[in-house]
């Protein structure tokens, strides 16, 4: 059995010259330190190349975190194996233990299998990782060094554009115009290089900056739960959106719809649910003047979520959490309260919703992508020297010139206009320029 105590070796620290084992590292995303921690283990003495499968798999498993707002991420034991199939004959379980006893990772090893018999059907119960203080600094660490790498060494700026190039996915087209537009997107995606004096950039931005530079794109799909496209801009924060260049544009101005799920909360309820809820009586032209003063409310030229606050003693963000929070199912006794009293129908309807997790993602579904993943706001705008990136409830707009104030009015009044024709509905849109 292999040791999983750390042994420094003299030749793990030892990172310069030809005879360095870590000039093999030179131009991936293995930090010195990171390298130095690993080498120094037997487990990757033996097979030296599992440090970047380590790498990979430990800043996966950071990643998700990030998505998770830190929570403990789930792994199949199968999905790590493939990631460590090629050394140690297979065995991945050295590697886990190797990097946990170095300090990277906390593995909770309980696990459960699932049970499938006529009789009962339980979902089982995967080991858990979460990755340490430690293991975040020195991932942060690795991935920083090779951002900064991407603009400055020659042989990691070459290694990319190989990549890219052989990529067979970068060289394919789909047929839905959306899809296309995305695609062309981040085929011609870049960063301005940073200042690096006082550069703060997190694990979670840098690996965006990395996914935008590298062009190792996922096959672009909507999500089945709520037609959403993910893509590394909309995950970025606002502040590094104005690095991002598209070929001569420059990232200059977002419009946003305000508060896009309690906005088509009332008719989802009425036009999806109505239907299928056998056990709530349809009250006429009560509901419907609900639904009404709800989209009044929601979609009044003042923010409703300031009165709200005012009501409740809240800030406006608190306003715009707790919403969040209660429109897919959370209990929020406050708001349960006051939309029962304010909407009692309305009220009835909801409570009478089997699966309140699934409001968020029905509303996404059914009514924001049908109006911001329409293709003719993207044709409009290329139209007008523009090019959009698609964000969920809104766009980022790249042009070459600064001020493009009727620009950005003709995209407002598109937007609009598609709410008020598929829905009846006064979109409240805020315009924000970055530049």
């Amino acid at each position: 059995m292999l040791d999983n105590t750390y042994h420094p070796t003299a030749e793990s620290t030892c990172f310069n010259g030809k005879n360095s084992k870590y000039s093999y590292y030179l131009h991936e995303r293995i930090s010195t330190e990171f390298f130095q921690l690993l080498s120094g283990h037997q487990a990757f003495q033996v097979e030296p190349k599992a440090i970047m499968a380590a790498f990979k798999w430990l800043n996966n498993i950071l990643r998700s975190q990030e998505g998770l707002d830190g929570a403990w991420v789930s792994y199949f034991h199968e999905e790590i194996k493939d990631q460590f199939a090629t050394y140690a004959k297979g065995s991945y379980t050295i590697f886990v233990d190797a990097v946990e006893a170095l300090g990277l990772v906390t593995v909770d090893r309980f696990y459960q299998p699932s049970i499938n018999t006529p009789f009962l059907k339980q979902n089982g119960h995967c080991r858990r990782y979460s990755i340490t203080e430690h293991g975040k600094r020195l991932l942060t660490s690795s991935n920083r060094q090779y951002f900064k790498k991407m603009f400055h060494d020659p042989a990691v700026k070459r290694k990319i554009q190989k990549q890219a190039c052989e990529n067979k996915r970068n060289h394919s087209h789909y047929s839905d115009p959306f899809l296309e537009s995305q695609r062309d997107l981040l085929m011609n995606l870049n960063l301005v290089e940073p200042t690096w004096d006082g550069f703060v950039g997190s694990n979670h931005d840098l690996n965006l900056f990395i996914d935008i530079k590298t062009k190792l794109h996922s096959k672009l799909e909507r999500n089945d739960a709520d037609g959403r496209l993910w893509n590394p801009v909309v995950a970025m924060s606002k502040t590094h959106r104005t690095s991002l260049q598209y070929k001569n544009l420059s990232y200059v101005a977002e419009i946003d719809q305000r508060a896009c799920h309690p906005t088509f909360l009332g008719l989802l309820l009425t036009q999806y649910f109505l239907g299928i809820l056998t056990t709530v009586h349809y009250e006429g032209g009560i509901l419907d003047n609900e639904v009404a003063r709800w989209l009044q409310f929601t979609t009044s030229k003042e923010d409703f979520r300031f009165s709200l606050a005012q009501q409740f003693g809240w800030t406006k963000e608190r306003v715009k959490e707790k919403l969040n929070i209660w429109i897919n199912g959370g209990h929020v006794p406050v708001l349960d309260e006051w939309f029962a009293r304010e909407y009692p129908a309305l009220n009835r309807l909801l409570l009478a919703v089997p699966d309140r997790k699934q409001l968020g993602c029905l509303i996404s579904k059914h009514y924001e992508t049908r109006i911001f993943q329409d293709f003719e706001l993207y044709r409009l705008a290329e139209s007008l020297g523009l090019k959009l990136t698609y964000q969920y409830d809104g766009i980022g707009v790249f042009s070459e010139r600064k001020e493009i104030g009727p620009e950005l009015k003709k995209l407002v009044d598109h937007l609009t206009e598609t709410a008020r024709r598929l829905f009846n509905v006064q979109l409240r849109l805020k315009v924000e320029t970055l530049v």
